[in-house]
């Protein structure tokens, strides 16, 4: 048994300086992602008996718009994820203060621009139409509209802390924070069962307050402590670099609409298809089947900035050697998507109860939405981490368009329900693999050129 700790431990601390550093932030990562996974799977069955299927149905809708709202950032984010990271690598310190300092104040103004725009014109959206929700629902779509989407601008401009940890190779924060996070929604939903009847406007109260009190402490711990010397402050405020982080950051924005698009978009079709029940169906499935997506993405996420950091320093051999580890690991998802399929309609049956009826077509499907997830992951963080991203705008443009006319196409035209909206998604995704491999072989032999370099 000492033996193979010692093992263990070897495996963890040898290696690349890099490679030790992702490591230990995978280990703390899996074990915060595993308990938030677990509490999201307990979520689900609490959640519905404290607000019903059509009341959660609406909810998960509700959020998956929010999630369009949530890249509001125009990508900037994004954008200094990575250059923040390459300032780090090159040792200049005040060029990624200058970086931090210069995000905050943009989306600053950007969000308080953005919340003055939704409270002026909420009174007049029909959200109960476009949500599709039925006369017996009571609950004030509007007043909960506007709780989540002020909430949400506070809470992009301080998770950008998040996004300075995540640049310098600390991913296993956001999960830290994801968990604690969760943990306090679950614990406080369970209070509301008990003391409250059902309320969306409590639920989406319990939703944000953690979140964006979890991330003010991180905040003021890190910017305070560790990473006192890249604390955001007025003096180092750039207005200069905003090319830079616009630039590469808006052809991450392009991309983000892209994968809600390829992702969000279906609850609303869905519940304006079928109903917010049968979103409660589509969303139970696809939680299940992701378990292995999020898990992978635990493991994957490190070498984003880690890959950033080796190609300044063109070192090309080591991103190649993570490319190959991550495929071995990319059959072992293969094998635990197959056992979950096979035990699907038990754990369906075991988690959420046995009055749940999902099709043995959309449990497949969602497998197969999974298993090209995970394999164009491997790929897309190395060319995120890259920033040539060129060909990935263009092939998101391409989803853009598609996505939602193949949905209807499918479910309606085709007869295949929801099952043909996740068929679609799953298509709309798998056009990647036509670029993506040979634009990361460009890259680990140094050969990039043209629109593979851009």
């Amino acid at each position: 048994m000492e033996k193979l700790s010692n093992r263990l431990i070897n495996s963890i601390t040898s290696g690349h300086e890099r490679s030790v550093r992702a490591k230990k932030n995978i280990i703390v990562s899996l074990f915060f992602r595993g308990g938030t996974i677990l509490i999201n799977l307990i979520l689900v069955p609490v959640l519905l008996h404290y607000l019903d299927a059509v009341r959660y149905g609406i909810w998960l809708t509700i959020v998956s718009v929010l999630a369009w709202f949530g890249f509001l950032d125009l990508g900037i984010g994004d954008g200094l994820r990575n250059k923040f990271a390459e300032s780090r690598a090159a040792n200049r310190i005040q060029l990624a203060r200058e970086y931090v300092s210069t995000t905050y104040a943009l989306l600053a103004l950007m969000m308080g621009g953005f919340l003055i725009i939704i409270l002026s014109i909420t009174n007049v959206i029909p959200w109960a139409s476009i949500l599709n929700v039925p006369g017996s629902i009571n609950d004030n779509i509007g007043i909960l509209v506007i709780i989540l989407f002020s909430f949400l601008s506070i809470e992009i401009v301080d998770e950008l802390i998040i996004t300075v940890l995540i640049s310098d190779q600390k991913p296993a924060i956001r999960h830290i924070v994801d968990f604690f996070s969760k943990a306090l929604f679950l614990g406080a939903v369970l209070i509301l069962s008990y003391l409250y009847p059902p309320s969306l406007i409590y639920v989406a109260l319990s939703y944000a307050i953690p979140t964006l009190v979890i991330l003010t402490i991180v905040s003021v711990w890190f910017y305070t402590g560790e990473y006192r010397e890249f604390r955001p402050s007025v003096k180092f405020i750039k207005w200069g670099h905003y090319k830079d982080l616009l630039g590469l950051g808006f052809k991450f924005f392009i991309i983000q609409i892209g994968v809600l698009v390829l992702i969000s978009t279906d609850n609303i079709i869905i519940t304006q298809l079928y109903g917010p029940a049968q979103v409660t169906v589509y969303q139970i499935v696809g939680k299940y089947f992701t378990v292995i997506q999020m898990v992978f993405m635990v493991i994957v996420t490190p070498f984003w900035s880690a890959t950033t950091e080796a190609y300044v320093k063109k070192d090309y051999a080591w991103i190649k050697s993570i490319k190959k580890k991550y495929i071995t690991l990319f059959w072992f998802g293969c094998l635990a998507l197959i056992v979950f399929l096979v035990l699907s309609p038990y754990a369906y049956r075991i988690w959420v109860g046995s009055n749940f009826h999902a099709s043995f077509s959309l449990s497949l499907v969602w497998a197969l939405f999974v298993v090209v997830q995970i394999y164009t992951a491997i790929y897309f963080f190395i060319v995120n981490g890259v920033g040539n991203i060129q060909l990935q705008l263009y092939a998101y443009m391409v989803v853009i368009v598609i996505n939602i006319p193949l949905s209807v196409f499918f479910a309606k035209g085709l007869g295949m329900g929801i099952t043909g909206v996740v068929l679609a998604s799953t298509l709309c995704h798998a056009l990647h693999l036509f670029y993506l491999p040979k634009q990361v072989d460009k890259i680990v032999t140094g050969r990039l050129y043209g629109i593979w370099a851009k």
